[in-house]
């Protein structure tokens, strides 16, 4: 490797005392303090980037359109929070070691001299598929990035090529050799996240803000390397731009900046979407040779109508209150040829383009794709179908329409489609949604001449309304979620002590009073504690320790030590018992009758017919209560007709049926006769969902076993009519399943079985909508249809 002095002419015009300081490698301090303030600035700016990252998915994630992708946004999210370190640090030693490698071997050719291209050009027959090609958007997007990131600080680099150029003996450096440029930079970063599973639409919002983030951060970067340069002596003095490289003026640096992007750029997207069209294009007239549809260039001789008439006519047949009676007859395209012709002398006769007509049968076929999307009602199919000609009319102006998935013409649609999803025929004519559809519909039938930027602003019209809607259906349907959970929680611990009870009585000869007490009061008592035992364990374990001693306390005991603990735990129990019931304001006049009939059971126990012979020194019965004749205490063998709690009730019934032998398992939550008695109250099944997706033997029940949370549904709500809603929540504990319609409000809990029961009725049907984009979907089928006619004509 050459040193300065070797190339003395490297340095000419800088004074000598600059020149000794120009030397080769990390080891000059110049390069070796450029690189500590890269490492340490830029290492700051990628990991407030992640920060940024975290952060807007949480937010994409809460405001999902499907679940399917709310699902994605978390996925995502976990993995960038378990893969952040390494991946950041892999990013950050791949440029220092690009660095390094600048500084040891000299400048090398860019990436795009060896081979790498930003664009997604290149486009075949089989590969092409326009619902991914979304690839195609991540090229330009990073294309994009590197032009942005050029215009921006094309002053910074300037200086900086300059000082790079200098130490390397060199006079300049072009702007893609520079190892910390935004080519590079951009580049890495595209290569480091190019092998992540990352959902592609995800993918380029991560590109959106790592422009908004690290690209717009390299400002400060480049000067501070500039700086650290200047202070090493490095070129305190930048010459001059040569008169043929002007600087880009203000208002082209703002336009990049706000991600317009220049004419080379756009010459590039237009190469690359054209690509997408030819490819289509050269299709047409194989899918036309298989499908037996002919070309008006066969049915009509002469010139070519130009597409100026072609749009004019098209423009006509846009009908804003409702679609031709004439035009519904027939096919479109045969339509619009007869109505070019009529203009046409009489006798003579003509042709659309190959071009136009392929777009119309393009469309058109897409289109057909739409009707019959099983996902949208009727009435919302037909209202997007009045598109049709619009659309043409775009796609006619727009090429690029058929590629790129970003056109606002697309996404319109896409979005139209998607919040038509909500709505089902009945009553749709009072949906605000539906109304907001119709309208924006019928603006584009009623404005829509040649100016492609109305799509723009109905998009943004369009998509402010959803997120608002939105977000009020998200607020109540949070609401929803919280009232159900908490109502299932509440059930559960109703359910949890009505077993506790059942497990301690059931068969047992018990006072009355105490059975009554336990029902009346201590249920209550449990209840409570039990709702506060994460806070609070050591209380719930008291309340049952209360209650067990209690219960074997007003026992009959014939063995002397055991009547001497009845004596000793007699404190401890009406101790507890008072404690608790003060803790549900039990009423005090209750508690002080309860306690009198309470010393009266426990004189019964002490004075037992079996334990007439006390021992010598002990008492026969309570102090200070008068003998109680164990028979005058009224007790009963506890079955469950001594309860009217329904659910205590359940309980011993299931307690009975399991000493009987049934096949009944405590706890599962899921008893015979719990709907009838619980009309009011929510249906458990088995909180177990994958021992119930053993237990599968039909389509019906695997589809409710599986359905995502955001999945769409239409069904009979309890008026009798059909309604769409969407599956919001699901239990983790029962698998109780809450759906909420559009506006975030219940209609329905459902069990997977009791859905099951009506998918198989055919009283409720699933809602596919958890698929790509509509109008992706239509394309895609388009494209599908048209390499299918490929292949057989080979």
């Amino acid at each position: 490797m050459k040193k300065e002095s070797d190339n003395p002419a490297s340095g000419k015009g800088v004074e000598a005392a600059e020149k000794v300081l120009t030397s080769h490698g990390e080891d000059n301090p110049a390069v070796a303090a450029c690189k500590a303030f890269f490492e340490k600035h830029f290492s700051q700016l990628v990991g407030h980037f992640f920060d940024q990252v975290d952060d807007e998915l949480f937010k994409l994630s809460n405001r999902a359109e499907s679940s399917v992708l709310q699902q994605n946004y978390f996925d995502t999210m976990r993995m960038v929070r378990r893969e952040r370190e390494d991946a950041q640090n892999n990013y950050l030693n791949s440029l220092l070691r690009g660095y390094s490698e600048f500084w040891q071997k000299g400048a090398q050719p860019s990436a795009k001299k060896n081979g790498r291209t930003s664009d997604a050009g290149g486009f075949d027959k089989e590969n092409l598929s326009l619902v991914d090609n979304i690839a195609l958007e991540e090229g330009l997007a990073v294309s994009g990035m590197i032009e942005k990131g050029n215009g921006l600080y094309d002053d910074h680099l300037y200086a900086l090529n300059k000082r790079f150029a200098f130490l390397l003996g060199k006079e300049d450096l072009a702007l893609e050799e520079n190892p910390l440029s935004p080519e590079i930079i951009c580049l890495a970063f595209e290569q480091a996240i190019k092998s992540t599973d990352m959902d592609p639409r995800i993918k380029l919002i991560i590109f959106k803000l790592y422009d908004r983030v690290v690209l717009s951060g390299l400002g400060d970067l480049y000067n501070g390397l500039n700086a650290v340069l200047a202070e090493h002596s490095i070129l305190l003095s930048i010459p001059k731009r040569p008169r043929h490289a002007p600087v880009p003026s203000s208002a082209a640096s703002t336009a990049l900046h706000t991600g317009q992007v220049d004419a080379k750029q756009g010459a590039e997207s237009a190469t690359a979407y054209g690509d997408v069209f030819q490819m289509m294009h050269s299709m047409m007239g194989e899918w036309r040779s298989q499908a037996g549809v002919p070309s008006t260039k066969s049915m009509f001789s002469g010139p070519a109508f130009q597409t100026s008439e072609v749009l004019n006519t098209l423009s006509t047949l846009q009908v804003p209150d409702g679609e031709s009676s004439e035009l519904a007859d027939q096919a479109l395209k045969t339509f619009l040829s007869n109505e070019l012709n009529k203009q046409q002398p009489e006798g003579e006769s003509r042709p659309m383009g190959e071009i136009d007509e392929d777009i119309i049968d393009m469309v058109s076929m897409a289109f057909d794709f739409i009707l019959d999307e099983n996902t949208l009602s009727s009435k919302v199919r037909s209202v997007i179908a009045r598109l049709q000609i619009p659309v043409i009319k775009v796609a006619i102006i727009e090429k690029n329409f058929f590629a790129k998935q970003s056109h606002p013409a697309r996404q319109l649609l896409n979005r139209l489609a998607q919040a038509g999803l909500t709505i089902s025929d009945e009553g749709c004519e009072s949906n605000p949604t539906y109304r907001k559809i119709e309208e924006v519909v019928r603006r584009i039938l009623d404005e829509f001449e040649q100016n492609v930027e109305l799509f723009t602003v109905l998009l943004d019209d369009f998509s402010a309304f959803v997120d608002k809607e939105l977000q009020r259906s998200t607020v109540m349907e949070e609401r929803t979620i919280r009232t159900t959970s908490s109502k299932e929680q509440r059930f559960l611990a109703q359910k949890e002590v009505a077993s506790q009870i059942a497990r301690r009585v059931h068969g047992q000869t018990l006072p009355v009073v105490v059975t009554g007490m336990l029902e009346d009061a201590w249920k209550d008592v449990m209840f409570l504690s039990l709702l506060r035992k994460d806070q609070e364990p050591e209380e719930w374990a008291n309340v049952l320790e209360v209650m067990d001693k209690l219960l074997w306390s007003v026992e009959p005991h014939t063995d002397s030590g055991e009547r001497k603990e009845i004596l000793t735990e007699i404190a401890f129990v009406v101790k507890g018992l008072r404690k608790g019931l003060e803790t549900i304001s039990y009423d005090p006049f209750k508690i002080d009758t309860l306690f009198e009939q309470l010393e009266k059971c426990h004189s019964a126990a002490l004075n037992s017919a079996a334990a007439s012979a006390p021992a010598a020194g002990e008492p026969s019965s309570l102090e200070g209560v008068e003998p109680i004749v164990p028979d005058e205490v009224e007790r009963v063998v506890i079955d469950s007709s001594q309860f009217k709690d329904p659910l205590l009730a359940a309980e011993i019934e299931a307690i009975t049926a399991t000493l009987a032998g049934a096949d009944h398992s405590m706890g599962e939550g899921n008893f015979e006769g719990e709907e009838e008695i619980f009309s009011e109250e929510i249906v458990l099944e088995s909180a177990d969902l994958r021992e119930l997706r053993n237990e599968v033997e039909d389509e019906q029940l695997t589809m409710a076993v599986d359905m995502k949370i955001g999945q769409w549904l239409e069904m009979v709500d309890e008026r009798g009519k059909r309604v769409r809603a969407k599956l919001s929540w699901r239990s983790s504990v029962t698998g109780l399943m809450v759906f909420v319609n559009r506006k975030g409000v219940k209609v329905a809990e459902k069990t997977a079985q009791g859905l099951a029961a009506e998918l198989r009725r055919e009283s409720t049907f699933l809602i596919s909508g958890e698929k790509a984009p509509l109008m992706d979907r239509a394309l895609s089928a388009v494209m599908n249809m048209l390499k299918s006619s490929s292949r057989e004509e080979k």
